[in-house]
């Protein structure tokens, strides 16, 4: 039996002026994703000054079922592209199914400014 090992599973930009779930990553058939960390880098400019609420993550429809929560204020200590920020799951979460989409919700659309997220977890048999 193989142990399964942490590995960065998903990079992808996103518009954090897009109100509704943004996919991160898609469980392939026959697994099961356990996300221990997300990593946010690379922010624009416009995004450092025109962030005004939190991003939420999650397997859900809502973003919301994946612990911790980036706010606000978390999120403008990302004053320069070259800074990153990473949360590590404490809490309770749902797993990921084959063909669930892990993704994110920006609750802030008064930008159309990019961003990347690395999603980081690890691959189970379902």
């Amino acid at each position: 039996m193989i142990t399964p090992f942490i590995r960065r599973v998903a990079t992808t930009v996103v518009d954090s002026g897009i109100d509704t779930k943004q996919t991160l990553y898609t469980v392939p058939t026959g697994k099961k994703l356990i996300v221990v960390a997300v990593t946010l880098r690379d922010a624009t400019d416009d995004f450092l000054t025109s962030i005004t609420n939190g991003v939420t993550f999650g397997f859900d429809a809502g973003a919301t079922d994946w612990l911790p929560v980036f706010s606000q204020v978390e999120l403008r200590t990302l004053t320069s592209a070259s800074k990153y920020f990473t949360k590590f799951n404490t809490a309770a979460s749902v797993r990921g199914n084959a063909g669930n989409t892990f993704g994110a919700i920006f609750s802030n659309t008064s930008n159309n400014s990019d961003l990347t997220i690395d999603v980081f977890g690890y691959l189970i048999s379902a």
